[in-house]
């Protein structure tokens, strides 16, 4: 019984967390682009028109081979790029 009771607990912060605190990144399109952007800015790399141009195809790997032919390193691409 105690452990059905914790896998219970365990599921409702699983599920009531993200609910309470909200997305951690924006769900629209744009949204993504200016994450991408912030986040690209943030790890220090400059963002330029190139840059720009490859977040505006964030959450997908459009986005990540763009910012990989640009020099960006693979794990800080897949970050910004949501991928």
């Amino acid at each position: 019984m105690k452990f059905r009771v914790k896998i219970a607990a365990i599921l409702a912060m699983a599920i009531g967390i993200p609910v309470l605190i909200g997305s951690t990144t924006p769900a629209s399109a744009a949204g993504k682009a200016e994450y991408c952007r912030l986040l690209m800015s943030s790890m220090g790399y400059s963002v330029g028109p190139k840059v720009t141009d490859a977040c505006n195809y964030a959450g997908t790997m459009t986005c990540y081979s763009k910012l990989r032919l640009l020099g960006v390193n693979a794990n800080d691409a897949s970050f910004a790029c949501q991928i």
